[in-house]
């Protein structure tokens, strides 16, 4: 599309020059294909509105970033291309009553898609949300594509109503150019979410290191207490069965808390990262009974082991801290009521079972880690975004907030897999692959 304005002018101008010097006519030419061109090849989109802020030119880009021919936006509304809450945002028509009255500097002017304002007061560096052509009729509350927008007022000079031979600029539009700059707020957002997952890394380890210095103490005076029981239970039990009933109550009372301390200390140990062989029926039959503590009553846990073959070559540290934190995401989704129900089996994976179930994996033994939950909403959206996330490990901001990102670090580096299927009424199933025999090579 052509800007006829934009034509018209220099047509006009190279007409009337051309009388005085044929070879201005070329010249004009020139300079008429070259913006012509620049339209053209320009990725930004640029964009002509008439002073009700109807399109009279846009450029193709808006084709690539948008899916509009340039031809069904003409005559359109500049409010077709935008998410719909930004029309309040941008508008000269609900931006400028709320300045009524004030006086503002070109730092505190308010920043329009419609701008009538020129060089050092006009809008530069807006952030806006647009939306493409297949979701205009949807209610989107994000847009399809962050573009950043510089506009400036447009003017034709007419003659002045109080003296003909004076001209006065009159207000015929708007002109502006767009940007996408939608994948460097991608980047921005995951390096923010990185960075809150560090700070609450180092919180959380914080509050390890803290605990276990708790762990110990507790340990410390437990172990106290056992031995003055066992001193009460020798000097003053020996004729007394309830009194010593009541001392071999506070006995095992204080060992269970003690193993239960340890169980602690064994998940907030920070070890030398390395690969050795790893019992997973160990790891998970440590954290079952952990969990058992520390989650809902209400909430069942249960853990059957289906294999002989129970070791795989690994970091002990980073699996079993990775099926705590899946386990307690997983539990913070459910309802009122579940289950979770842990499984470990060993399986061989060929090319036909990698076909078949559509993963991205490598042949051999595998040992696979079960997870089975019911009462997970089905219809809930942070469940959605949750198993979403779990399944795509690109999205490291994501991952990040969702609590996952240790699930896809430590399949990265045992060189697993996992898969997730969710049935309507039957509850999630979460299979986590884990090589058998170390790392395996395709064929």
């Amino acid at each position: 599309m052509r800007s006829p304005a934009i034509k018209n002018a220099i047509r006009g101008a190279a007409k009337t020059a051309s009388a005085a010097d044929p070879r201005i006519t070329s010249g004009f030419k020139r300079l008429l294909a070259d913006i012509e061109r620049i339209k053209e090849i320009s990725s930004g989109i640029i964009y002509m509105i008439d002073a009700e802020g109807r399109f009279t030119f846009i450029n193709r880009a808006v084709e690539d970033l948008l899916h509009y021919k340039p031809e069904e936006l003409i005559g359109q509304h500049f409010s077709t291309i935008l998410l719909p809450m930004e029309i309040q945002r941008i508008s000269r028509d609900f931006v400028l009553p709320h300045y009524k009255g004030q006086v503002t500097g070109p730092d505190s002017a308010p920043k329009l898609f419609d701008e009538r304002r020129t060089h050092n007061r006009k809008t530069r560096n807006l952030e806006i949300q647009l939306v493409a052509k297949e979701n205009r009729e949807s209610k989107v509350m994000v847009g399809d594509v962050t573009g950043i927008l510089s506009s400036e007022g447009t003017y034709s000079l007419v003659p002045a109503k109080s003296h003909a031979w004076n001209l006065e600029p009159v207000f015929i539009g708007s002109q502006g150019i767009i940007y996408d700059i939608t994948r460097y707020k991608e980047i921005e957002n995951e390096k923010m979410a990185l960075e809150e997952h560090l700070l609450e890394v180092e919180r959380l380890s914080a509050v390890g290191r803290f605990g276990g210095n708790i762990a110990h103490e507790l340990n410390n005076k437990m172990s106290t207490i056992i031995g003055f029981a066992d001193i009460v239970k020798k000097k003053y039990a020996a004729g007394n069965p309830d009194l010593a009933e009541c001392i071999n109550s506070i006995i095992a009372t204080t060992q269970s808390a003690g193993e239960l301390s340890g169980r602690l200390l064994e998940f907030i140990q920070d070890p030398s990262y390395s690969m050795v062989r790893v019992d997973l029926d160990a790891i998970i039959q440590r954290m079952v009974k952990l969990l058992r503590h520390i989650i809902a009553s209400q909430l069942q846990v249960t853990y059957h082991c289906h294999t002989t073959t129970k070791t795989i070559t690994g970091n002990a540290t980073e699996v079993q801290n990775a099926l705590l934190n899946l386990v307690m995401r997983l539990s913070d989704l459910m309802t009122d009521a579940g289950d979770i129900m842990l499984a470990l089996r060993s399986i061989t994976i060929d090319q036909a079972f990698i076909e078949k179930h559509s993963l991205v994996g490598n042949y051999g033994e595998y040992l696979v880690i079960t997870l089975i939950c019911t009462g997970i909403g089905d219809e809930s959206v942070t469940c959605a975004q949750f198993f979403n996330t779990l399944l795509n490990s690109s999205r490291i901001a994501d991952a990040a907030k969702s609590g996952v990102a240790t699930v896809h670090q430590c399949l990265k580096a045992h060189r697993g897999f996992l898969e997730v299927v969710r049935e309507q009424g039957k509850g999630t199933r979460i299979d986590l692959y884990f090589p058998a025999n170390g790392y395996h090579d395709k064929g």
